[in-house]
Protein backbone atom coordinates (compact mmCIF):
# COMPACT_ATOMS: atom_id res chain seq x y z
CA UNK A 1 0.00 0.00 0.00
CA UNK A 2 2.98 2.36 0.61
CA UNK A 3 4.19 2.58 -2.92
CA UNK A 4 0.72 3.77 -3.99
CA UNK A 5 1.46 7.36 -5.90
CA UNK A 6 -1.92 8.82 -4.95
CA UNK A 7 -3.85 11.00 -2.34
CA UNK A 8 -4.58 8.94 0.75
CA UNK A 9 -5.41 9.58 4.76
CA UNK A 10 -2.72 7.42 5.66
CA UNK A 11 0.83 7.21 5.27
CA UNK A 12 3.42 5.12 6.83
CA UNK A 13 7.11 5.93 6.30
CA UNK A 14 8.76 3.39 7.45
CA UNK A 15 9.04 -0.76 6.81
CA UNK A 16 10.58 -1.74 10.25
CA UNK A 17 11.46 -0.96 13.48
CA UNK A 18 13.89 -1.74 16.16
CA UNK A 19 12.64 -1.82 19.88
CA UNK A 20 15.53 -3.06 22.21
CA UNK A 21 14.90 -5.65 24.80
CA UNK A 22 15.36 -3.30 27.93
CA UNK A 23 13.51 -0.60 26.10
CA UNK A 24 11.04 1.17 28.98
CA UNK A 25 9.81 4.27 27.07
CA UNK A 26 7.86 4.09 23.95
CA UNK A 27 9.21 3.54 20.77
CA UNK A 28 8.35 6.82 18.06
CA UNK A 29 6.71 5.42 15.00
CA UNK A 30 6.24 7.92 12.20
CA UNK A 31 2.57 7.86 10.89
CA UNK A 32 1.64 10.72 8.35
CA UNK A 33 -2.22 11.66 8.92
CA UNK A 34 -4.79 13.46 7.86
CA UNK A 35 -8.50 13.57 7.72
CA UNK A 36 -9.47 14.81 4.40
CA UNK A 37 -12.99 13.73 4.77
CA UNK A 38 -16.01 13.68 7.30
CA UNK A 39 -16.29 10.33 7.93
CA UNK A 40 -13.60 8.45 10.78
CA UNK A 41 -11.06 6.29 8.89
CA UNK A 42 -9.88 2.86 10.31
CA UNK A 43 -6.96 0.95 9.79
CA UNK A 44 -4.89 -1.86 11.24
CA UNK A 45 -0.91 -1.81 11.55
CA UNK A 46 0.03 -5.66 11.87
CA UNK A 47 3.77 -5.86 13.35
CA UNK A 48 4.87 -9.18 13.04
CA UNK A 49 8.68 -10.66 14.92
CA UNK A 50 9.60 -14.20 15.07
CA UNK A 51 11.01 -13.77 18.50
CA UNK A 52 8.09 -12.05 20.52
CA UNK A 53 5.12 -12.98 18.08
CA UNK A 54 2.74 -10.62 15.98
CA UNK A 55 0.27 -7.93 17.08
CA UNK A 56 -1.90 -5.70 15.49
CA UNK A 57 -2.71 -1.51 16.50
CA UNK A 58 -5.94 0.22 15.13
CA UNK A 59 -5.47 3.85 13.83
CA UNK A 60 -8.82 5.36 13.88
CA UNK A 61 -8.67 9.14 11.82
CA UNK A 62 -11.39 11.22 13.25
CA UNK A 63 -11.70 15.03 12.19
CA UNK A 64 -12.15 17.91 14.36
CA UNK A 65 -14.45 20.49 12.99
CA UNK A 66 -14.59 22.58 15.82
CA UNK A 67 -12.17 25.09 14.98
CA UNK A 68 -13.25 27.52 11.71
CA UNK A 69 -11.42 28.00 8.75
CA UNK A 70 -11.54 31.41 8.45
CA UNK A 71 -13.14 34.17 10.55
CA UNK A 72 -14.47 36.70 8.42
CA UNK A 73 -14.88 40.48 9.71
CA UNK A 74 -18.17 42.49 7.71
CA UNK A 75 -19.45 45.51 8.52
CA UNK A 76 -22.29 45.65 11.02
CA UNK A 77 -25.12 46.80 9.03
CA UNK A 78 -27.25 50.38 10.57
CA UNK A 79 -30.11 51.17 8.14
CA UNK A 80 -32.79 48.71 9.24
CA UNK A 81 -34.87 46.12 7.42
CA UNK A 82 -38.72 47.39 6.39
CA UNK A 83 -40.07 43.56 6.34
CA UNK A 84 -42.46 42.60 9.52
CA UNK A 85 -40.35 41.09 12.81
CA UNK A 86 -42.10 37.94 12.21
CA UNK A 87 -42.33 37.70 7.93
CA UNK A 88 -38.77 37.23 6.27
CA UNK A 89 -37.26 40.00 4.74
CA UNK A 90 -37.67 39.35 0.70
CA UNK A 91 -35.88 42.38 -0.85
CA UNK A 92 -33.08 41.68 -2.41
CA UNK A 93 -32.06 45.26 -2.13
CA UNK A 94 -32.54 45.34 1.66
CA UNK A 95 -29.81 47.62 3.25
CA UNK A 96 -29.53 44.49 6.39
CA UNK A 97 -28.03 42.11 3.47
CA UNK A 98 -24.38 41.98 3.75
CA UNK A 99 -22.39 40.13 1.35
CA UNK A 100 -19.78 37.56 2.22
CA UNK A 101 -17.13 36.98 -0.34
CA UNK A 102 -16.28 33.13 0.08
CA UNK A 103 -13.39 31.44 -1.42
CA UNK A 104 -14.23 28.99 -4.33
CA UNK A 105 -11.29 26.27 -3.21
CA UNK A 106 -10.97 24.89 0.12
CA UNK A 107 -7.40 25.46 0.90
CA UNK A 108 -7.45 23.57 4.10
CA UNK A 109 -8.68 20.58 2.09
CA UNK A 110 -6.19 21.12 -0.41
CA UNK A 111 -2.99 21.65 1.60
CA UNK A 112 -3.35 18.13 3.78
CA UNK A 113 -4.24 16.18 0.13
CA UNK A 114 -0.96 17.85 -1.23
CA UNK A 115 0.88 17.17 1.85
CA UNK A 116 -0.53 13.47 1.99
CA UNK A 117 0.35 13.16 -1.71
CA UNK A 118 3.88 14.24 -1.53
CA UNK A 119 4.98 11.71 0.96
CA UNK A 120 4.90 8.67 -1.49
CA UNK A 121 6.97 10.80 -4.58
CA UNK A 122 10.16 11.34 -4.78
CA UNK A 123 11.74 14.65 -6.00
CA UNK A 124 10.99 14.31 -9.71
CA UNK A 125 7.16 13.53 -8.97
CA UNK A 126 7.14 16.29 -6.55
CA UNK A 127 8.04 18.55 -8.58
CA UNK A 128 5.92 17.26 -11.12
CA UNK A 129 2.65 17.39 -9.34
CA UNK A 130 3.01 20.53 -7.89
CA UNK A 131 2.94 21.96 -10.73
CA UNK A 132 -0.10 20.27 -12.07
CA UNK A 133 -2.37 18.61 -9.15
CA UNK A 134 -4.44 20.97 -9.40
CA UNK A 135 -5.27 21.46 -12.73
CA UNK A 136 -7.73 19.84 -14.89
CA UNK A 137 -5.21 17.43 -16.43
CA UNK A 138 -3.57 16.62 -12.92
CA UNK A 139 -6.74 16.18 -11.50
CA UNK A 140 -8.34 13.93 -14.12
CA UNK A 141 -4.60 11.78 -14.15
CA UNK A 142 -4.53 11.49 -10.28
CA UNK A 143 -8.51 9.88 -10.47
CA UNK A 144 -7.36 7.73 -13.32
CA UNK A 145 -4.51 6.39 -10.90
CA UNK A 146 -6.64 6.25 -8.16
CA UNK A 147 -9.46 4.26 -10.25
CA UNK A 148 -6.71 1.48 -10.68
CA UNK A 149 -6.30 1.17 -7.27
CA UNK A 150 -9.97 0.61 -6.36
CA UNK A 151 -12.97 -2.03 -7.04
CA UNK A 152 -15.96 0.20 -7.72
CA UNK A 153 -15.99 4.07 -6.79
CA UNK A 154 -13.52 5.66 -4.14
CA UNK A 155 -14.55 7.61 -1.15
CA UNK A 156 -11.82 10.27 -2.24
CA UNK A 157 -13.86 10.79 -5.62
CA UNK A 158 -15.25 14.20 -4.57
CA UNK A 159 -11.39 15.52 -4.48
CA UNK A 160 -11.69 15.52 -8.27
CA UNK A 161 -15.02 17.23 -8.65
CA UNK A 162 -15.34 20.68 -10.42
CA UNK A 163 -18.87 22.32 -9.32
CA UNK A 164 -20.52 21.13 -6.04
CA UNK A 165 -23.51 22.58 -4.55
CA UNK A 166 -22.80 22.77 -0.39
CA UNK A 167 -26.24 22.89 1.90
CA UNK A 168 -25.48 26.38 4.22
CA UNK A 169 -26.10 25.90 8.09
CA UNK A 170 -26.18 29.12 10.58
CA UNK A 171 -26.29 28.94 14.20
CA UNK A 172 -27.99 32.05 14.97
CA UNK A 173 -31.50 32.72 14.51
CA UNK A 174 -31.10 36.50 13.32
CA UNK A 175 -29.32 35.48 10.26
CA UNK A 176 -30.80 34.20 7.47
CA UNK A 177 -28.87 32.46 4.47
CA UNK A 178 -29.39 30.58 1.73
CA UNK A 179 -30.62 27.18 2.01
CA UNK A 180 -27.78 26.08 -0.77
CA UNK A 181 -24.95 27.31 -2.64
CA UNK A 182 -22.82 25.91 -5.44
CA UNK A 183 -19.52 26.78 -6.72
CA UNK A 184 -19.35 26.29 -10.15
CA UNK A 185 -14.88 25.72 -9.65
CA UNK A 186 -14.29 24.81 -6.66
CA UNK A 187 -10.40 24.93 -7.83
CA UNK A 188 -10.80 28.89 -8.34
CA UNK A 189 -8.78 31.07 -6.53
CA UNK A 190 -11.56 33.22 -6.62
CA UNK A 191 -14.46 34.11 -4.30
CA UNK A 192 -18.34 33.49 -4.87
CA UNK A 193 -20.96 35.68 -3.17
CA UNK A 194 -22.75 34.57 -0.25
CA UNK A 195 -25.99 37.07 0.48
CA UNK A 196 -27.03 37.10 4.27
CA UNK A 197 -29.49 38.78 5.67
CA UNK A 198 -29.09 40.59 9.48
CA UNK A 199 -31.98 40.53 11.55
CA UNK A 200 -32.82 44.24 13.17
CA UNK A 201 -32.45 42.46 16.42
CA UNK A 202 -29.09 41.53 16.11
CA UNK A 203 -26.10 42.82 18.17
CA UNK A 204 -22.54 44.16 16.63
CA UNK A 205 -19.73 42.07 17.45
CA UNK A 206 -21.43 38.58 17.96
CA UNK A 207 -19.99 35.82 16.45
CA UNK A 208 -22.13 33.27 13.83
CA UNK A 209 -21.41 30.20 12.89
CA UNK A 210 -21.81 29.43 8.86
CA UNK A 211 -21.12 26.52 7.46
CA UNK A 212 -21.02 25.14 3.86
CA UNK A 213 -21.46 20.98 4.12
CA UNK A 214 -21.53 18.13 1.72
CA UNK A 215 -21.66 13.83 2.59
CA UNK A 216 -17.76 14.63 2.14
CA UNK A 217 -16.87 17.93 3.13
CA UNK A 218 -16.90 20.62 5.50
CA UNK A 219 -16.12 24.43 5.40
CA UNK A 220 -16.72 26.33 8.84
CA UNK A 221 -16.84 30.40 8.50
CA UNK A 222 -17.09 32.24 11.64
CA UNK A 223 -18.72 35.80 11.03
CA UNK A 224 -18.25 38.75 13.86
CA UNK A 225 -19.81 41.85 12.40
CA UNK A 226 -18.57 45.11 13.49
CA UNK A 227 -19.70 48.34 13.05
CA UNK A 228 -17.85 50.44 10.22
CA UNK A 229 -15.95 53.06 10.77
CA UNK A 230 -15.52 56.40 8.72
CA UNK A 231 -12.47 54.24 6.94
CA UNK A 232 -14.89 50.90 6.20
CA UNK A 233 -17.28 51.08 3.60
CA UNK A 234 -17.53 48.06 1.76
CA UNK A 235 -20.11 45.49 2.04
CA UNK A 236 -18.09 42.23 1.50
CA UNK A 237 -14.75 40.76 3.08
CA UNK A 238 -12.93 38.31 2.43
CA UNK A 239 -11.49 35.83 4.71
CA UNK A 240 -8.73 36.29 6.74
CA UNK A 241 -5.72 34.06 6.90
CA UNK A 242 -6.87 30.69 8.15
CA UNK A 243 -6.13 30.69 12.42
CA UNK A 244 -4.24 27.54 12.48
CA UNK A 245 -1.75 25.99 9.43
CA UNK A 246 -1.86 22.51 7.97
CA UNK A 247 1.41 20.28 9.25
CA UNK A 248 0.99 20.44 12.74
CA UNK A 249 2.77 17.90 14.48
CA UNK A 250 1.33 16.14 18.03
CA UNK A 251 2.90 12.97 20.15
CA UNK A 252 0.14 10.70 21.42
CA UNK A 253 1.43 7.05 23.09
CA UNK A 254 4.28 7.14 22.00
CA UNK A 255 3.26 7.21 18.10
CA UNK A 256 4.50 10.67 15.96
CA UNK A 257 1.54 12.05 14.02
CA UNK A 258 1.51 14.69 11.68
CA UNK A 259 -1.80 15.80 10.88
CA UNK A 260 -2.99 17.81 8.81
CA UNK A 261 -6.78 18.96 8.16
CA UNK A 262 -9.27 19.89 11.02
CA UNK A 263 -6.61 18.97 13.87
CA UNK A 264 -7.09 15.33 13.04
CA UNK A 265 -7.49 13.07 16.36
CA UNK A 266 -5.16 10.08 15.82
CA UNK A 267 -6.44 7.44 18.43
CA UNK A 268 -3.94 3.93 17.10
CA UNK A 269 -1.34 -0.82 12.20
CA UNK A 270 -1.80 -0.59 8.43
CA UNK A 271 -3.97 -3.27 7.08
CA UNK A 272 -5.47 -1.76 4.06
CA UNK A 273 -9.42 -1.76 4.93
CA UNK A 274 -10.91 1.10 3.63
CA UNK A 275 -8.06 3.23 1.34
Amino acid sequence: MNTRKLIRPIYLSQTSMEIPASMELPVPLNIYAGALQLKTKEYWIIFSSPKVGDFVVKVSIVPDTRAPQHILHPPFPTKRCNAPPDKTCEDPSCPRIIHIQIPSKNIRLWTAAKAMLSHTLNDVEKTFWDDYLETPLGLKLMAWISRQYHIGPSDMNFLFQSRVTYKVECNSPQVVCPSSITIEDVRSDKTVDLPIHISNAAKPSSAVDIKLRTDSELRYYQIIMRKPSRLTTQSSVAPTKEPSQAGDQVTCAGFKIFYYLSNSIVSYMFFDKLI
